[in-house]
């Protein structure tokens, strides 16, 4: 499956100045922006990769996020055409195997995930996808442009049936798309490449990384979405966990996403929920709010 069909008849808006200029910026704080010490994608993913090879994620929920459902339209124009499989673009990073690709891929819309833990993927493809097994596996593989290099990150598309979400329509959903690789790599140029989006949904993603790699995950966002592009993004506020672990998942505060994402977004907090449950009493915690942002890139 080669990318370039993906995206046909989408249109590509040419950059102006100014938003070259805050591209050119943005290339340059991702540059500068500081790792964890001593630390590599290799290590970063390592803890990840443990969590899923014994099935440990506590944080995979069931059904399509309730924030998702209710905000969908900030997002997303509900008028928008999903005919013939070619609905708007919606990003998910850090996606694992969350069901909200699901939902949103039986919605019409056209669903791109970026995981770097392999088994997350092809878990997914073996909960939601269509049976139909290939020689290489549950997913088939789909052709990036050259910029992002075969050795960093690789593509892949499942197929899945038509489910309750698709209401009247009555053709199957759009593949879903991933890009299996670090998050963090994908720079301004692998960004162009993947086509800047028009809408993300964030549900876990900015929350897991490690405090020191924050400014280089809002950096990568930043690269990834259009102009006016759209990202509603769930931060969650705890009061730590048993042993003093402060996460994953971190705390973000307002002020936190205003100094991370304020120089490129404009921020709306759109709504909250007190979402403590068992698991997180289990390890500790006394109290944890979900904060529900939208973020409008300038």
């Amino acid at each position: 499956m080669v990318w370039s069909r993906l995206l046909r008849a989408l249109p590509r808006r040419r950059l102006g100045a100014q938003a070259a200029a805050a591209a050119g910026a943005g290339a340059a704080l991702a540059g500068l922006a500081v790792r964890c010490e001593a630390e590599d994608k290799a290590e970063r993913l390592k803890s990840w990769e443990d969590r899923w090879s014994v099935n440990r994620i506590s944080w995979h929920l069931e059904d399509a996020n309730p924030h998702l459902r209710k905000y969908l339209t900030k997002i997303i124009d509900p008028d928008a055409s999903v005919a013939n499989g070619m609905g708007p673009r919606i990003l998910v990073p850090l996606c694992g195997k969350t069901v909200d690709m699901v939902y949103l891929a039986r919605l019409g819309y056209r669903v791109v995930g970026v995981d770097g833990v392999r088994k997350a993927i092809e878990d997914f493809a073996k909960d939601f996808g269509l049976k139909v097994p290939t020689a290489k596996g549950p997913t088939m593989h789909v052709n990036f442009p050259p910029e992002l290099e075969p050795s960093r990150f690789r593509g892949h598309a499942v197929l899945m049936p038509a489910g309750p979400e698709d209401g009247s329509r009555h053709e199957p959903p759009p593949p879903v798309i991933f890009v299996e690789g670090d998050f963090l790599g994908l720079g301004p140029e692998q960004a162009k490449a993947l086509v800047p989006f028009e809408a993300a949904f964030d549900r876990g993603g900015f929350v897991a990384v490690e405090p020191c790699d924050r400014q280089l995950y809002a950096d990568t966002l930043g690269h990834l979405m259009a102009p006016g592009g759209r990202i509603l993004l769930v931060a969650v506020e705890h009061d730590g966990f048993a042993g003093g672990k402060r996460g994953p998942p971190y705390q973000v505060t307002a002020e936190e996403m205003q100094k991370y994402f304020g120089g490129r977004f404009a921020l709306q907090r759109l709504g909250g929920a007190e979402a403590l449950d068992e698991a997180l009493r289990a390890r500790g915690a006394t109290r944890f709010m979900e904060s529900v942002y939208l973020l409008t890139k300038k």
